[in-house]
Protein backbone atom coordinates (compact mmCIF):
# COMPACT_ATOMS: atom_id res chain seq x y z
CA UNK A 1 0.00 0.00 0.00
CA UNK A 2 1.42 3.05 -1.26
CA UNK A 3 1.73 6.39 1.84
CA UNK A 4 -0.03 9.39 1.17
CA UNK A 5 1.75 11.81 -0.88
CA UNK A 6 1.53 14.92 0.38
CA UNK A 7 0.35 17.90 -2.87
CA UNK A 8 4.93 19.12 -3.04
CA UNK A 9 6.26 15.71 -3.31
CA UNK A 10 3.32 14.94 -5.77
CA UNK A 11 4.83 17.98 -7.72
CA UNK A 12 8.29 17.31 -6.99
CA UNK A 13 8.23 14.09 -8.54
CA UNK A 14 6.19 15.51 -11.60
CA UNK A 15 9.23 18.08 -12.29
CA UNK A 16 11.81 14.78 -11.94
CA UNK A 17 9.68 13.36 -15.04
CA UNK A 18 9.92 16.21 -16.92
CA UNK A 19 13.48 16.98 -15.84
CA UNK A 20 16.46 17.56 -18.75
CA UNK A 21 17.37 14.30 -18.63
CA UNK A 22 14.39 12.54 -18.67
CA UNK A 23 13.42 14.60 -21.92
CA UNK A 24 16.84 13.60 -23.75
CA UNK A 25 16.19 10.24 -23.04
CA UNK A 26 13.16 10.38 -24.37
CA UNK A 27 14.50 12.25 -27.63
CA UNK A 28 17.26 9.75 -28.19
CA UNK A 29 14.53 7.28 -28.23
CA UNK A 30 12.80 8.94 -31.25
CA UNK A 31 15.91 9.40 -33.41
CA UNK A 32 16.85 6.36 -33.86
CA UNK A 33 13.54 4.97 -35.99
CA UNK A 34 13.59 4.09 -39.43
CA UNK A 35 11.31 2.35 -42.26
CA UNK A 36 9.49 -0.68 -42.22
CA UNK A 37 6.26 -2.51 -42.87
CA UNK A 38 3.48 -2.72 -40.43
CA UNK A 39 0.07 -3.27 -41.53
CA UNK A 40 -3.10 -1.41 -40.80
CA UNK A 41 -6.47 -2.41 -41.33
CA UNK A 42 -5.22 -4.99 -43.92
CA UNK A 43 -3.45 -2.18 -45.74
CA UNK A 44 0.79 -2.26 -45.84
CA UNK A 45 1.94 1.64 -44.41
CA UNK A 46 4.90 2.87 -43.54
CA UNK A 47 6.08 3.22 -39.46
CA UNK A 48 8.69 4.51 -37.15
CA UNK A 49 10.23 1.49 -35.34
CA UNK A 50 13.80 0.48 -34.56
CA UNK A 51 16.61 0.64 -37.36
CA UNK A 52 16.64 -2.06 -39.63
CA UNK A 53 20.10 -4.17 -38.95
CA UNK A 54 21.56 -6.75 -40.90
CA UNK A 55 21.61 -4.93 -44.20
CA UNK A 56 24.79 -6.23 -46.58
CA UNK A 57 26.32 -4.73 -49.59
CA UNK A 58 27.46 -7.51 -51.69
CA UNK A 59 28.46 -5.42 -54.20
CA UNK A 60 31.97 -6.84 -53.89
CA UNK A 61 31.55 -10.21 -54.46
CA UNK A 62 27.87 -9.87 -56.29
CA UNK A 63 30.09 -10.28 -59.96
CA UNK A 64 32.83 -12.19 -60.84
CA UNK A 65 34.98 -10.56 -63.02
CA UNK A 66 36.90 -12.10 -65.54
CA UNK A 67 38.65 -9.60 -66.59
CA UNK A 68 41.48 -7.39 -64.31
CA UNK A 69 41.29 -3.63 -65.46
CA UNK A 70 44.07 -0.98 -64.01
CA UNK A 71 43.17 2.61 -64.08
CA UNK A 72 46.22 3.00 -66.90
CA UNK A 73 43.96 0.60 -68.89
CA UNK A 74 40.56 0.94 -68.78
CA UNK A 75 39.12 3.98 -69.13
CA UNK A 76 35.47 3.87 -67.06
CA UNK A 77 31.75 2.81 -67.67
CA UNK A 78 31.17 4.17 -71.17
CA UNK A 79 33.21 6.44 -70.83
CA UNK A 80 34.93 6.43 -74.32
CA UNK A 81 33.51 9.10 -77.42
CA UNK A 82 32.93 11.53 -75.27
CA UNK A 83 34.68 14.37 -76.19
CA UNK A 84 33.21 16.53 -78.77
CA UNK A 85 35.65 15.19 -81.30
CA UNK A 86 34.56 11.42 -80.61
CA UNK A 87 38.32 10.96 -79.29
CA UNK A 88 38.46 9.05 -76.02
CA UNK A 89 38.52 10.18 -72.90
CA UNK A 90 42.04 9.39 -71.30
CA UNK A 91 41.61 6.58 -68.34
CA UNK A 92 43.00 9.49 -65.85
CA UNK A 93 41.77 12.82 -67.03
CA UNK A 94 44.06 15.77 -66.59
CA UNK A 95 43.94 18.59 -64.01
CA UNK A 96 41.48 15.55 -62.11
CA UNK A 97 43.56 13.89 -59.68
CA UNK A 98 41.93 10.92 -57.51
CA UNK A 99 41.34 11.98 -54.21
CA UNK A 100 41.67 9.12 -51.82
CA UNK A 101 39.86 10.86 -49.27
CA UNK A 102 36.47 11.60 -51.23
CA UNK A 103 33.21 10.36 -49.94
CA UNK A 104 31.78 9.91 -53.56
CA UNK A 105 31.37 6.36 -54.50
CA UNK A 106 31.09 7.17 -58.08
CA UNK A 107 34.92 8.80 -57.94
CA UNK A 108 36.07 5.86 -55.65
CA UNK A 109 34.54 3.46 -58.33
CA UNK A 110 36.36 5.58 -60.89
CA UNK A 111 39.53 7.43 -60.46
CA UNK A 112 39.83 10.04 -62.13
CA UNK A 113 36.47 11.17 -63.13
CA UNK A 114 34.55 13.89 -61.33
CA UNK A 115 30.76 13.29 -59.90
CA UNK A 116 28.40 15.34 -62.57
CA UNK A 117 27.20 18.72 -61.25
CA UNK A 118 23.81 17.35 -61.41
CA UNK A 119 24.22 14.44 -59.23
CA UNK A 120 25.10 16.42 -56.48
CA UNK A 121 22.28 18.81 -54.22
CA UNK A 122 21.41 22.04 -54.21
CA UNK A 123 23.52 24.19 -51.64
CA UNK A 124 20.65 24.19 -49.16
CA UNK A 125 20.70 20.58 -48.39
CA UNK A 126 24.99 19.85 -49.08
CA UNK A 127 25.36 20.22 -44.87
CA UNK A 128 22.46 18.16 -43.48
CA UNK A 129 23.00 14.88 -42.74
CA UNK A 130 19.72 12.57 -42.33
CA UNK A 131 19.30 10.45 -38.88
CA UNK A 132 21.23 6.74 -38.72
CA UNK A 133 18.77 4.65 -40.86
CA UNK A 134 16.91 7.45 -42.52
CA UNK A 135 19.46 7.57 -45.62
CA UNK A 136 17.90 7.68 -49.02
CA UNK A 137 19.58 6.96 -52.43
CA UNK A 138 18.02 8.20 -55.23
CA UNK A 139 17.77 5.82 -58.16
CA UNK A 140 16.50 7.72 -61.27
CA UNK A 141 15.15 5.87 -63.67
CA UNK A 142 15.03 7.83 -67.13
CA UNK A 143 11.71 8.76 -68.59
CA UNK A 144 9.58 7.89 -65.47
CA UNK A 145 9.48 11.52 -64.39
CA UNK A 146 12.66 11.38 -62.75
CA UNK A 147 13.79 14.63 -63.20
CA UNK A 148 10.54 16.18 -61.62
CA UNK A 149 11.26 14.08 -58.65
CA UNK A 150 14.83 14.45 -58.47
CA UNK A 151 14.68 18.09 -58.41
CA UNK A 152 11.60 18.14 -56.16
CA UNK A 153 14.39 16.04 -53.89
CA UNK A 154 16.94 18.95 -54.07
CA UNK A 155 19.32 17.43 -57.02
CA UNK A 156 20.58 19.40 -59.98
CA UNK A 157 19.90 17.30 -62.75
CA UNK A 158 17.66 19.21 -65.76
CA UNK A 159 16.12 21.81 -63.07
CA UNK A 160 15.01 25.26 -63.93
CA UNK A 161 17.12 28.03 -62.92
CA UNK A 162 14.64 28.84 -60.34
CA UNK A 163 15.38 25.59 -58.72
CA UNK A 164 12.06 23.56 -57.31
CA UNK A 165 12.54 21.32 -54.18
CA UNK A 166 9.97 20.51 -52.18
CA UNK A 167 10.28 20.87 -48.32
CA UNK A 168 9.97 17.63 -45.89
CA UNK A 169 12.11 15.02 -44.53
CA UNK A 170 12.77 13.02 -48.02
CA UNK A 171 14.06 15.80 -49.44
CA UNK A 172 16.84 16.00 -46.75
CA UNK A 173 17.16 12.28 -46.14
CA UNK A 174 17.61 11.65 -50.39
CA UNK A 175 21.64 12.40 -49.97
CA UNK A 176 22.98 10.92 -53.18
CA UNK A 177 21.62 9.69 -56.63
CA UNK A 178 22.33 6.81 -59.24
CA UNK A 179 21.80 7.93 -63.21
CA UNK A 180 23.09 5.53 -65.60
CA UNK A 181 26.34 4.74 -65.38
CA UNK A 182 27.08 7.38 -62.86
CA UNK A 183 26.67 5.27 -59.29
CA UNK A 184 26.91 7.60 -56.06
CA UNK A 185 24.91 5.48 -53.72
CA UNK A 186 26.97 4.65 -49.99
CA UNK A 187 26.72 1.38 -48.80
CA UNK A 188 25.51 2.88 -45.99
CA UNK A 189 22.24 3.61 -47.86
CA UNK A 190 19.44 3.00 -45.62
CA UNK A 191 16.79 2.40 -48.84
CA UNK A 192 16.88 2.91 -52.08
CA UNK A 193 13.88 5.24 -53.96
CA UNK A 194 12.85 4.11 -57.55
CA UNK A 195 10.64 6.73 -59.47
CA UNK A 196 8.75 3.70 -61.73
CA UNK A 197 6.36 4.10 -64.92
CA UNK A 198 4.01 1.35 -66.56
CA UNK A 199 6.86 -0.01 -69.13
CA UNK A 200 5.10 0.84 -72.01
CA UNK A 201 4.61 4.76 -71.61
CA UNK A 202 8.18 4.36 -70.22
CA UNK A 203 9.08 2.62 -73.71
CA UNK A 204 7.41 5.34 -75.71
CA UNK A 205 9.04 8.48 -74.06
CA UNK A 206 12.24 7.15 -74.33
CA UNK A 207 11.76 6.52 -78.14
CA UNK A 208 11.01 9.33 -78.96
CA UNK A 209 13.57 10.71 -76.44
CA UNK A 210 16.02 9.28 -78.17
CA UNK A 211 15.46 9.94 -81.92
CA UNK A 212 17.67 12.25 -83.61
CA UNK A 213 16.53 15.79 -84.89
CA UNK A 214 17.80 17.82 -87.81
CA UNK A 215 21.32 18.35 -85.55
CA UNK A 216 21.70 14.61 -85.24
CA UNK A 217 21.29 14.32 -88.45
CA UNK A 218 23.41 16.93 -89.93
CA UNK A 219 26.32 15.71 -88.14
CA UNK A 220 25.81 18.73 -85.68
CA UNK A 221 24.46 17.25 -82.80
CA UNK A 222 25.93 16.27 -79.40
CA UNK A 223 24.93 12.42 -79.27
CA UNK A 224 28.23 11.28 -78.14
CA UNK A 225 26.47 7.51 -78.84
CA UNK A 226 25.61 9.03 -82.45
CA UNK A 227 26.53 6.03 -84.94
CA UNK A 228 24.39 3.26 -83.08
CA UNK A 229 21.79 5.72 -82.85
CA UNK A 230 22.32 6.20 -86.41
CA UNK A 231 22.06 2.16 -87.15
CA UNK A 232 18.40 2.07 -85.22
CA UNK A 233 16.29 5.29 -86.47
CA UNK A 234 18.34 5.95 -89.75
CA UNK A 235 19.47 2.87 -91.20
CA UNK A 236 16.60 0.92 -89.89
CA UNK A 237 13.93 3.25 -90.67
CA UNK A 238 12.39 3.04 -87.24
CA UNK A 239 11.38 6.70 -86.69
CA UNK A 240 8.06 5.50 -84.40
CA UNK A 241 7.16 2.89 -82.00
CA UNK A 242 4.42 2.17 -84.53
CA UNK A 243 6.94 1.46 -87.50
CA UNK A 244 9.90 -0.36 -84.84
CA UNK A 245 6.67 -2.79 -84.07
CA UNK A 246 5.29 -3.64 -87.43
CA UNK A 247 8.53 -3.47 -89.97
CA UNK A 248 10.87 -4.62 -87.10
CA UNK A 249 9.13 -6.75 -84.20
CA UNK A 250 6.28 -8.40 -86.61
CA UNK A 251 7.05 -11.69 -88.29
CA UNK A 252 6.20 -10.42 -91.98
CA UNK A 253 7.74 -7.15 -90.95
CA UNK A 254 9.63 -5.82 -93.90
CA UNK A 255 12.58 -5.05 -91.97
CA UNK A 256 16.03 -6.95 -92.48
CA UNK A 257 17.10 -9.62 -90.26
CA UNK A 258 19.62 -6.85 -88.85
CA UNK A 259 17.19 -4.43 -88.06
CA UNK A 260 14.91 -7.00 -86.31
CA UNK A 261 17.94 -8.16 -84.25
CA UNK A 262 18.40 -4.46 -83.12
CA UNK A 263 14.57 -3.79 -82.64
CA UNK A 264 14.74 -6.73 -80.14
CA UNK A 265 17.95 -5.35 -78.28
CA UNK A 266 16.81 -2.16 -78.19
CA UNK A 267 14.18 -3.26 -76.28
CA UNK A 268 15.51 -5.42 -74.29
CA UNK A 269 18.12 -3.33 -72.64
CA UNK A 270 21.41 -5.38 -74.86
CA UNK A 271 22.49 -3.44 -76.74
CA UNK A 272 23.03 1.07 -76.21
CA UNK A 273 21.03 2.77 -78.58
CA UNK A 274 18.87 4.96 -76.80
CA UNK A 275 20.61 5.48 -73.13
CA UNK A 276 17.29 5.15 -71.07
CA UNK A 277 16.21 1.93 -72.85
CA UNK A 278 19.76 0.87 -72.38
CA UNK A 279 19.50 1.50 -68.87
CA UNK A 280 16.21 -0.23 -67.91
CA UNK A 281 14.72 -1.55 -64.59
CA UNK A 282 16.79 -4.59 -64.77
CA UNK A 283 19.97 -2.94 -64.65
CA UNK A 284 18.90 -0.39 -61.92
CA UNK A 285 17.45 -3.38 -59.52
CA UNK A 286 20.59 -5.76 -60.37
CA UNK A 287 22.78 -2.82 -59.44
CA UNK A 288 22.21 -2.07 -55.97
CA UNK A 289 23.50 -4.29 -53.32
CA UNK A 290 20.86 -7.76 -52.90
CA UNK A 291 18.73 -7.35 -50.27
CA UNK A 292 18.36 -3.61 -50.22
CA UNK A 293 15.44 -1.93 -49.18
CA UNK A 294 13.30 -0.47 -51.54
CA UNK A 295 11.07 2.56 -51.46
CA UNK A 296 9.14 3.49 -54.82
CA UNK A 297 7.33 6.68 -56.43
CA UNK A 298 4.93 5.53 -59.37
CA UNK A 299 4.39 8.43 -61.98
CA UNK A 300 0.50 7.48 -62.00
CA UNK A 301 0.23 7.84 -57.97
CA UNK A 302 3.23 10.65 -57.44
CA UNK A 303 1.28 12.60 -54.87
CA UNK A 304 0.46 9.61 -52.63
CA UNK A 305 3.60 7.87 -52.79
CA UNK A 306 5.83 11.23 -51.84
CA UNK A 307 3.06 11.70 -48.87
CA UNK A 308 3.71 8.43 -47.92
CA UNK A 309 7.22 8.25 -47.61
CA UNK A 310 7.61 11.33 -46.13
CA UNK A 311 5.02 10.37 -43.26
CA UNK A 312 6.98 7.33 -42.96
CA UNK A 313 10.26 9.62 -42.55
CA UNK A 314 8.58 11.28 -39.34
CA UNK A 315 7.03 14.40 -41.82
CA UNK A 316 3.90 15.67 -42.76
CA UNK A 317 1.38 15.07 -45.72
CA UNK A 318 1.14 18.19 -48.34
CA UNK A 319 -1.98 18.45 -50.42
CA UNK A 320 -1.66 20.01 -53.88
CA UNK A 321 2.16 19.32 -54.68
CA UNK A 322 3.55 20.56 -57.63
CA UNK A 323 6.50 18.85 -59.18
CA UNK A 324 8.61 20.38 -61.84
CA UNK A 325 8.38 19.26 -65.27
CA UNK A 326 11.63 18.89 -67.19
CA UNK A 327 14.04 17.19 -69.38
CA UNK A 328 10.74 16.04 -71.53
CA UNK A 329 10.45 15.64 -75.17
CA UNK A 330 7.52 17.03 -77.22
CA UNK A 331 5.30 14.11 -79.10
CA UNK A 332 4.25 14.56 -82.59
CA UNK A 333 0.97 12.98 -84.24
CA UNK A 334 2.31 9.90 -85.40
CA UNK A 335 3.98 9.10 -81.69
CA UNK A 336 0.44 9.41 -79.93
CA UNK A 337 -1.58 5.93 -81.09
CA UNK A 338 -0.89 2.37 -81.21
CA UNK A 339 -2.96 -0.33 -82.57
CA UNK A 340 -4.02 -3.12 -80.25
CA UNK A 341 -1.85 -5.59 -82.56
CA UNK A 342 1.63 -3.27 -82.42
CA UNK A 343 0.88 -2.92 -78.41
CA UNK A 344 1.36 -6.84 -78.44
CA UNK A 345 4.16 -6.91 -80.33
CA UNK A 346 5.89 -4.23 -78.07
CA UNK A 347 4.85 -6.11 -74.60
CA UNK A 348 5.74 -9.06 -75.80
CA UNK A 349 9.65 -8.02 -76.16
CA UNK A 350 9.22 -5.90 -72.51
CA UNK A 351 7.98 -8.79 -71.02
CA UNK A 352 10.97 -8.86 -68.56
CA UNK A 353 10.64 -5.50 -67.94
CA UNK A 354 7.11 -5.86 -66.93
CA UNK A 355 8.28 -8.55 -64.70
CA UNK A 356 11.06 -6.33 -62.83
CA UNK A 357 8.29 -3.48 -62.70
CA UNK A 358 6.32 -5.81 -60.64
CA UNK A 359 8.79 -7.32 -58.55
CA UNK A 360 9.90 -3.67 -57.93
CA UNK A 361 6.89 -3.00 -56.95
CA UNK A 362 6.29 -5.93 -54.38
CA UNK A 363 9.84 -4.67 -53.17
CA UNK A 364 8.73 -1.21 -52.05
CA UNK A 365 7.87 -0.74 -48.21
CA UNK A 366 5.82 1.81 -49.16
CA UNK A 367 2.91 -0.07 -51.44
CA UNK A 368 0.58 -1.46 -49.96
CA UNK A 369 -1.33 -4.43 -51.65
CA UNK A 370 -3.96 -2.71 -52.70
CA UNK A 371 -1.79 0.11 -54.16
CA UNK A 372 0.26 -2.37 -56.06
CA UNK A 373 -3.32 -4.49 -57.60
CA UNK A 374 -4.40 -0.88 -58.84
CA UNK A 375 -1.10 -0.49 -60.08
CA UNK A 376 -1.38 -4.10 -62.18
CA UNK A 377 -4.81 -3.28 -63.41
CA UNK A 378 -3.80 -0.29 -65.18
CA UNK A 379 -0.49 -1.97 -66.54
CA UNK A 380 -3.28 -4.66 -67.79
CA UNK A 381 -4.27 -2.00 -69.70
CA UNK A 382 -1.50 -1.58 -71.67
CA UNK A 383 -0.15 -4.95 -71.17
CA UNK A 384 -2.41 -7.37 -70.57
CA UNK A 385 -0.83 -10.59 -71.11
CA UNK A 386 2.67 -9.69 -69.45
CA UNK A 387 0.24 -8.12 -66.24
CA UNK A 388 -0.36 -12.17 -65.75
CA UNK A 389 1.82 -13.74 -63.38
CA UNK A 390 4.26 -15.81 -66.09
CA UNK A 391 7.31 -16.73 -67.48
CA UNK A 392 8.32 -14.40 -70.57
CA UNK A 393 8.93 -16.57 -73.87
CA UNK A 394 12.81 -15.79 -73.86
CA UNK A 395 15.57 -15.30 -70.91
CA UNK A 396 15.91 -12.96 -68.91
CA UNK A 397 19.49 -10.89 -70.58
CA UNK A 398 22.86 -11.78 -68.55
CA UNK A 399 23.37 -8.04 -67.82
CA UNK A 400 26.93 -9.23 -65.79
CA UNK A 401 29.25 -7.23 -68.59
CA UNK A 402 27.00 -4.28 -68.81
CA UNK A 403 26.94 -4.15 -65.11
CA UNK A 404 30.91 -4.02 -64.88
CA UNK A 405 31.68 -1.74 -67.45
CA UNK A 406 28.57 0.72 -66.17
CA UNK A 407 27.29 0.69 -62.42
CA UNK A 408 31.35 -0.08 -61.73
CA UNK A 409 32.67 -2.81 -58.82
CA UNK A 410 35.88 -2.50 -56.33
CA UNK A 411 38.81 -4.11 -58.24
CA UNK A 412 41.39 -6.29 -56.48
Amino acid sequence: MQPHLSKADKDGRRAAFHSPWALAFLFGCLVLVSLTRTEDGGRKRLALSTPMQGIRDDSETDLVVATRYTNATYPGPGRVFRNKDRTPYPATMPGRPYDPTTTSTYERLWPGYKRPWWATKHPRFRGFRPPEGHSVCYVHVGKTAGSSIGCALGFNLHCSERQQYLPGRLPKSATNAFHKDVYDCPSTSSFYLFVVRDPLARFRSAFVYGRPDELDLAGEGKNWNWEKTKQLYVECSFLTASSLATLGLAEDGQATDECKQRAKDLMRGTVRYEDHLFFNYQYYLEAIPHGSNILAIRTEHMDEDWNDIELGLGGRARANLTFPHDNSKPKGFRDLSLSDEEKRLLCRELCVEIQTYKLLLRKALNIDEEQYELSVNELRESCPNEAAPKQCDFHTPNIKQKLVESRGYPHA
